[in-house]
């Protein structure tokens, strides 16, 4: 049996993406970026950054401003992931949030050597069907639009894992 070390990701840059939260939730500091930073990767978060925290564990912080309605979340907050995200010389990249795959074209093209890391922790389409906010005959169009870009975008297996 092999044993694991803390180095097993020594010097693999990692890109966590997030359109929809803080670089402090969680789901993505503590779950995911402080677990894949004890390996020995080099982390990078692009997301929010609305709350102070006192240690970010050695960990790179590209802050962006809270996007100001769900509007400008959905649609403007994924290019401004990607723009401020753009310096950064990822091996793989990691979107967060179903609203980065539309920029999913221009991130290949900006990272042609990166894996993608799609990571579907909610089933986002059919979420369309209870978001009080969508008029309701809005709904199930969205639903299935988001469906098929979801697969149709993850079934790219030379890029998205």
């Amino acid at each position: 049996m092999k044993k694991r070390t803390n180095a097993e990701l020594k010097g693999l840059r990692i890109l966590l993406m997030t359109s929809g939260h803080d670089v402090s939730d969680s789901r993505v500091y503590h779950r995911i970026a402080l677990s894949i930073k004890k390996k020995g990767a080099i982390i990078y978060i692009v997301g929010e950054k609305n709350h102070v925290m006192s240690s970010m564990e050695n960990i790179n912080i590209i802050a962006m401003p809270k996007p100001t309605s769900r509007f400008v979340r959905f649609f403007f907050q994924p290019w401004r992931c990607i723009w401020h995200a753009r310096n950064v010389k990822p091996h793989i990249v990691h979107f967060h949030d179903a609203e980065l795959l539309f920029t999913l074209p221009v991130a290949k093209f900006l990272w042609p050597h990166s894996k993608f890391i799609y990571d579907v922790h909610e089933d986002f389409a059919n979420l369309m069907l209870i978001r009080d906010w969508i008029p309701r005959i809005f709904r199930n169009i969205l639903r299935s639009l988001i469906e098929f870009f979801e697969k149709k975008s993850a079934r790219d297996r030379k890029s998205v894992v």
